[in-house]
């Protein structure tokens, strides 16, 4: 999945882990608690969703090519619906 990089992703390693916050309509790329770059359009709405239901999203850099553009390995997971209908009703 890339992304377009914004910071220094230099001294990272392929493997890190990835977090994401929402700004507005964008949705940006943080590495080790720095901003280092943007969702593209592709998937940025898919991560507001799961950032919004506070389901989980996993992501990790997987490659950089030295210039504006990474690539990261993106995982998102739904509760189980009978966990959600439980959470509800207490």
């Amino acid at each position: 999945m890339p992304f377009t990089v914004l910071g220094n992703v230099e001294n990272a390693v392929g493997g890190e882990e990835l977090t994401f916050l929402t700004n507005g309509d964008d949705v940006d790329v943080y590495l080790k608690n720095r901003k280092i770059g943007t969702m593209q359009e592709n998937r940025k709405d898919m991560v507001k969703d799961f950032l919004n239901r506070e389901e989980p999203i996993k992501a990790v850099l997987s490659a950089y090519d030295g210039l504006e553009s990474a690539k990261m390995f993106l995982a998102f997971y739904r509760l189980p619906r009978y966990t959600v209908l439980i959470q509800k009703s207490s």
